[in-house]
């Protein structure tokens, strides 16, 4: 969050080809609906940083949105996706097709923006905790998300420590970035 503060053009997104400033900062990662099992399906929490909150605070937010994800209840996505497959293929094609449309415009209401993972300043993925290695995330034609940061499995590693070599544990972090935010820098 104090990153994207202080640095406001990484705060940026492209959809039709316009480039638009957005209002807030906000922050989505995925995670596994129940810890430590493969099986599980993914969810998703997105949060905004507000203004003047501390650490402890923002923490306790995570864990509530984790913790909602992990309940068993369903989710907003949880209800849109049961929307969509009540809908024959014909027309969930069109469907989908109009909300592409729309967020191709940016004339997406801010509702259903609104719990969208794919309308965020910054996703993170942990695949560490799938025990994988890091890739490079591509970028969603759909979506807001102009960055993306992908966390890998601890590995150990020969890395130089005071002029020596050692083996030390190594954490690989990736990022995707959408050049076009920021004039390509």
């Amino acid at each position: 969050g104090i990153a994207l503060a202080a640095t406001p053009r990484m705060n940026q997104f492209v959809v039709g080809r316009r480039l638009y400033r957005r209002r807030g900062n906000w922050l989505t990662f995925s995670m596994k609906r129940k810890a430590l099992d493969r099986e599980a399906k993914i969810g998703t929490v997105k949060l905004e940083f507000l203004d003047g909150e501390t650490f402890a605070q923002w923490c306790k937010r995570v864990n509530a949105g984790i913790g909602e994800e992990r309940s068993g209840k369903k989710t907003s996505g949880d209800k849109e996706l049961d929307l969509f497959n009540l809908l024959p293929r014909p027309l969930l094609s069109v469907t989908a097709w109009g909300i592409n449309q729309l967020n191709h415009y940016n004339l997406l209401p801010g509702s259903f923006i609104k719990d969208d993972p794919m309308h965020t300043s910054l996703f993170i993925a942990n695949l560490g905790s799938l025990n994988m290695a890091p890739g490079f995330h591509h970028l969603y034609e759909y979506g807001t998300c102009p960055l993306f940061i992908m966390f890998g499995k601890i590995d150990t590693a020969p890395v130089v420590r005071d002029g020596a070599v050692v083996v030390r544990p190594v954490l690989t972090v990736r990022f995707s970035y959408d050049e076009r935010i920021d004039d390509g820098l």
